[in-house]
């Protein structure tokens, strides 16, 4: 069973506690720092995506542009 171990920070924090963070498997939303955590177990993996570096493949594209014009539908059913 997956757990989450997170830690909510209430200020700013600087580059290299997160790169510390980051570096640890912990990801972030906002001000909270988050990560899976299971006893025993090492299957989930944290991947980080460099955007500025990130090309998609023709397929992502296609699938993106199908995502895109579903949410546009249902946006108008809404």
């Amino acid at each position: 069973m997956s757990q989450i171990q997170y830690f909510p920070f209430p200020e700013e924090i600087s580059k290299e506690v997160l790169q510390f963070f980051f570096d640890s498997g912990f990801r972030r939303n906002g001000n909270i720092l988050y990560r899976t955590s299971c006893c025993g177990c090492k299957d989930c993996l944290s991947y980080r995506i460099p955007l500025d570096q990130f090309v998609p493949s023709r397929n992502r594209k296609k699938l993106l542009k199908k995502i895109l014009i579903l949410k546009f539908v249902l946006n108008l059913r809404i």
